[in-house]
């Protein structure tokens, strides 16, 4: 496989590739979350509080509440769409 393909990073796996990583429900998530946060967020935030190490069940949790996080501060900031 080459480098930079399918299986290389959860990140790039769950936006372009559509695998699921995490399980349906939290990567549909986490591209909810990718769509309310910048690309440098998402990659420190990721890499500080999932990483390579978190089960599923730790990555669901993270995801869901920094999703909430993240629909809480569009909505401050005047977000309609969300």
């Amino acid at each position: 496989m080459a480098a930079g393909g399918p299986g290389d990073y959860p990140i790039s796996d769950i936006l372009h590739w559509k695998l699921e990583v995490y399980g349906s429900e939290s990567d549909r998530e986490f591209r909810e979350l990718a769509a309310l946060m910048s690309s440098r967020e998402l990659e420190e935030w990721w890499s500080q509080c999932i990483g390579w190490t978190a089960s599923q069940v730790e990555a669901a949790k993270a995801i869901r509440e920094k999703l909430e996080w993240a629909v809480g501060r569009a909505r401050d900031s005047g977000w309609e769409r969300v």
